[in-house]
Order: structure tokens, then sequence, then C-alpha cells
């Protein structure tokens, strides 16, 4: 299973979660307008003293009064309480987690890959500044026979003023790595 599948299922729940909370809303409205045509035509039959007509819309109003509470009520326990059991919850975290830890391991070694090329360059490179520097110093010390600018660096000598040095330890701990 993938990440992605996850999360559109986890994005679902609640998409869905909210669509039923904004449903027993629109009940709740529905029924408070309900309420107020029953109470109005409660008024307008005790004008008229149709007891009648009067029990009939206040029988109404209370009817759409106690739909509207059942209705508002549900959409706060929906909207509170927890939309899946502990175990699915259990389950769903799981698979998650194996499927994101899946995909970053694929991301991993697509870096490690990367990272061995720059490695290899880095050999390379830092071969060529070690020839350079032997070079430099059998030129300087054996050819020009001076040693005036020469400087000691984690215990072999280098031509100071060119900088054909390794820069740190990073280089070192990524080979070590390899």
């Amino acid at each position: 299973m993938n990440f992605k599948k996850e999360l559109e299922k986890l994005e679902k729940t609640v998409m869905d979660s909210a669509k039923t909370i904004r449903d027993y809303e629109e009940r709740a409205r529905a029924a408070e307008d309900q309420k107020t045509a029953a109470l109005e035509d409660a008024i307008t039959a005790e004008r008229d003293a149709d007891l009648t007509a009067y029990h009939k819309a206040k029988d109404a109003a209370r009817l759409a009064d106690d739909a509207a509470m059942l209705y508002s009520n549900k959409a706060k326990i929906i909207a509170t309480e927890p939309l899946i059991s502990p175990e699915e919850y259990e389950q769903r975290k799981t698979a998650a987690f194996a499927a994101l830890d899946d995909e970053i391991r694929k991301y991993e070694d697509q870096a490690l890959e990367h990272m061995r090329a720059i490695i290899a360059i880095a050999d390379e490179a830092s071969d060529l500044a070690k020839d350079g520097n032997a070079y430099l110093k059998t030129l300087q010390r054996d050819v020009f026979k001076e040693d005036s600018c020469l400087a000691e660096y984690k215990g072999h000598y280098e031509v100071c003023w060119l900088g054909l040095r390794m820069k740190d330890d990073a280089l070192m701990r990524a080979k070590k790595a390899k």
C-alpha cells in the first residue's frame, strides 16, 4: 500500500464527516424554520380562537423544536467524537507509517547513489590535489631548493599559498561511510 492512498482515505473520512455535520446542521436550521412557521400559525389560531388549529400548531412547533435540538446535538456529537475505533486508528497509523517508510527509503536510496557519485568525484579531486601538492613540493624543495613557504598540515607538507589541501574532515567522513 502506498502513502498517497492512505492520505486519500484519511481525507475522505474527514470530508465525509464534514458533509454529515453540514447535513445535520441544515436539518436543524430547517426545523427551526418549521418551528417559527408553526408558532406563527399558533398565534393566528389563538387570535381566531381556533382550538384545533392552535393545538395542531403548538404540536408542530414542539416537534420542530425537538427535531432542531436532535439534529444540532447529532452534528455536535459527530464533530467531537472519534470517527473511527481505536483498533482502526492503530491499523491506519501502522499502514500509513509502513507505506511512508517504504517511500522514504526509496528516496534515501536515490540520494545514496548520488552521494556515492559525489564521493567518487571528490576522491578524484583529492587525488589530483595530492598529486599537485607532491608536484609543487618536489618542484619547490628539490628543484627550486626553497622551503620558506611550506606549511605542515595533518602530518604532511604542502605549498601553503596555493591552498591545495583538504579543506576539512567532511570528505574523510564521507569516505568512511562508503
